[in-house]
């Protein structure tokens, strides 16, 4: 089974989470950033997470403070 979860981060951004349960019953999960710009949209997939996790929720809150480290660490904040 696999869920997709959107994350509105500011008026211009999103967290795409897709957790995966796998065979043998834990969960993976890839995290995405979306940016909105005015040409489009601009996709940045982050790093693919190699833990494994006993729930859906677990893999998705893993993925979702990957997405957050990656924003605070990548994005500049206004003054």
């Amino acid at each position: 089974m696999v869920q997709r979860t959107i994350i509105p981060v500011g008026s211009d951004r999103r967290i795409l989470l897709t957790a995966e349960r796998l065979a043998e019953g834990s969960w993976a999960v890839v995290a995405s950033i979306v940016e909105t710009t005015p040409g489009g949209e601009r996709v940045i997939d982050l790093p693919v997470i190699t833990e494994r996790f006993a729930t859906e929720a677990d893999a998705e809150a893993s993925g979702e403070s990957q997405a957050r480290h990656w924003l605070e660490q990548n994005v500049p904040r206004a003054a």
